[in-house]
């Protein structure tokens, strides 16, 4: 007998939405390292001034270990301020620096970086020009790295919320269990709450945050969300962090899905799920929910009982491939909303 219209009553984890714009402004101050204006991978700064003289304009970036930096400044309405590029590391040491190599008096950069993690750049004027305007543009050229299995090859979380879909099969393992690895890198710009999720059900995942690559072990979780993990951090400081995704031995690997959002609040609920079949298999569809990330299915053999995570969708249809069982089956819908 098949069961409809079953009523939900679950929530998810959510957050504000961060938009990345292609072209961006500058943040001043930034005349300094810890008052870099941030600039994503393929972002222009349009119209910087490097106003009063002896101004220095800082950007910071996040990059990845083995991508090709192209960084370049130009004219603004004409400008031909004469500039000086430089690239910092992380603990704020030079990597590399231009005068002339842009167009007329511009600068600019190419160099493989050599980590994952947090870069600046530094723009001064070379000589005194009637000019102190200028555009900044920042490119990677990124290398295909198929298994981010060390900290170096790291995944970067480029903002929140954040989704990912991923595998630890043929990975190598850098630390924690003997499991394959995943690893991604975050940089979180303000204290806030924020949620670090792994779903699956083909393994037992755990997920673990670190302060540095294999060390300064911070908060873990090997519970939630089917098989996986679901890690909430409260009021996380400021900092760089490397993210682990493992199982919980050796024996553990499989595909998943890695998604980073912010403090948990109530999330809407599909208003009906009906249940069919579809060529001799469950067949569940539902209303959409406005702003929903993704679904993710979860099943029972009694309405009573703990529910088991069995799928994930974007759809508001999902199909259970293993066809029905003598048993009766129960099944649940939850929604993930980024806000």
């Amino acid at each position: 007998m098949i069961q409809m219209f079953y009523r939900l009553g679950w929530v998810g984890v959510f957050l504000s939405f961060t938009c990345v714009l292609f072209g961006a402004s500058e943040q001043e101050p930034n005349d300094n390292f810890s008052e870099a204006t941030f600039i994503a991978q393929g972002d222009t700064i349009f119209c910087a001034t490097l106003d009063p003289p002896g101004d220095m304009d800082f950007f910071e970036f996040l990059g990845t270990y083995g991508d090709t930096l192209v960084t370049f400044t130009y004219g603004c309405e004409l400008s031909n301020t004469d500039t000086y590029l430089s690239l910092f590391d992380s603990l704020e040491d030079i990597l590399a620096y231009d005068n002339n190599s842009g167009d007329s008096a511009f600068s600019r950069i190419e160099y493989e970086l050599p980590y994952s993690g947090t870069y600046y750049l530094r723009v001064v004027e070379n000589e005194p020009t009637p000019d102190s305007s200028y555009s900044l543009v920042v490119d990677l050229d990124t290398l295909s790295v198929a298994s981010h299995d060390s900290c170096a090859y790291a995944h970067i979380v480029d903002g929140i919320p954040y989704q990912e879909s991923s595998s630890t099969e043929w990975c190598g393992s850098e630390c924690g269990t003997p499991s394959p690895d995943v690893w991604y890198f975050f940089s979180n710009p303000s204290q806030r709450t924020l949620v670090f999720s792994v779903c699956m059900t083909n393994f037992h995942a755990r997920v673990h945050v670190m302060g540095g690559c294999c060390e300064q072990f911070g908060d873990d979780s090997d519970e939630g969300c089917g098989d996986g993990a679901i890690l909430m951090i409260p009021d996380m400081p400021i900092g760089d962090y490397y993210i682990l995704v493992e199982g919980i031995d050796a024996s553990e690997f499989g595909d998943f899905i890695f998604q980073v959002n912010g403090e948990t609040q109530p999330c809407p609920e599909p208003e009906e799920l009906t249940l069919t079949t579809v060529d001799s298999y469950p067949f569940l569809f539902w209303e959409a929910v406005s702003g929903a990330s993704f679904y993710v299915i979860w099943q029972s053999n009694s309405a009573d009982a703990d529910f088991e995570h069995t799928g994930t969708t974007e759809e508001t249809f999902w199909t259970d491939s293993t066809g029905f069982s003598g048993a009766q089956r129960f099944y649940r819908v939850t929604t993930y909303c980024p806000w």
